[in-house]
């Protein structure tokens, strides 16, 4: 359970540095975040964009959700997209818990 503590923090701490970081500001590349681009879309969706952090973490961390099957890139995958759900939720919920909502002017 650590373990996954640890995979799943770290992960989310990615997502929330890609996120963050200025990618549109960079000279060539820049232009494939505008707004309707598939990078700018990718990025500033946490599922989407955490099912493939969570992806490449899950060989380096060796997590694997369905103990019974594993066939190496399927069961990253499905860890991955797993992983992103439960990560998606959770920070949902924390959103909707703490944030403050400013109605009107």
């Amino acid at each position: 359970m650590l373990e996954f503590f640890v995979y799943a923090t770290i992960g989310r701490l990615i997502i929330f540095t890609l996120q963050r970081f200025p990618f549109g500001k960079i000279p060539g590349i820049g232009k494939l975040w505008l707004d309707d681009k598939f990078f700018a879309e990718l990025f500033g969706c946490d599922f989407c964009l955490g099912f493939w952090v969570y992806t490449a973490l899950a060989p380096l961390f060796g997590m694997n959700l369905i103990e019974q099957f594993y066939i190496p890139i399927i069961s990253w995958a499905i860890t991955g997209v797993i992983t992103s759900f439960i990560i998606h939720v959770f920070t949902n919920g924390w959103k909707a818990l703490y944030n403050v909502t400013v109605i009107g002017n």
